[in-house]
């Protein structure tokens, strides 16, 4: 389980998420902000995210809007390898950054990361750019 960060709340985002509860979520995250003394960063817990799909994605983004407004903005812990490609994949990685297992910002995001054991092949014949 990632460490949460000294002067962070958290915010556990349920799952599954339907339709309906999407401006729920983002009215309790931004409650939970304004009602933080510290004007705590907000870590939103997306454990328990195991649908993943464009209702889930716009959770977070509306969770990350509701912190915004605020001043605040939001890091994802606990996020499932699938959802860490998904929110590469629509290019959300730096609307919904992580936090990594000691408790800061990931350096890297997933789209990001450098494959292993994957060299680029040279044309000889091309010439130098």
């Amino acid at each position: 389980m990632d460490t949460v960060p000294p002067g962070s709340i958290v915010f556990v985002v349920p799952g599954p998420i339907d339709a309906v509860d999407l401006d729920a979520l983002g009215d309790a995250a931004g409650a939970l902000i304004r009602a933080s003394p510290s004007r705590a960063s907000l870590i939103c817990d997306v454990g328990a995210l195991d649908e993943l799909d464009e209702t889930a994605l716009d959770a977070l983004a509306r969770i990350q809007l509701a912190a915004r407004r605020t001043g605040q903005s939001i890091r994802l812990r606990n996020a499932s390898r699938p959802l860490v490609d998904l929110i590469a994949l629509v290019g959300f990685g730096e609307v919904l950054p992580l936090v990594s297992q000691s408790g800061g910002d990931l350096e890297r995001q997933a789209e990001q990361r450098e494959q292993l054991g994957t060299d680029e092949e040279v044309d000889r014949g091309d010439p130098v750019a």
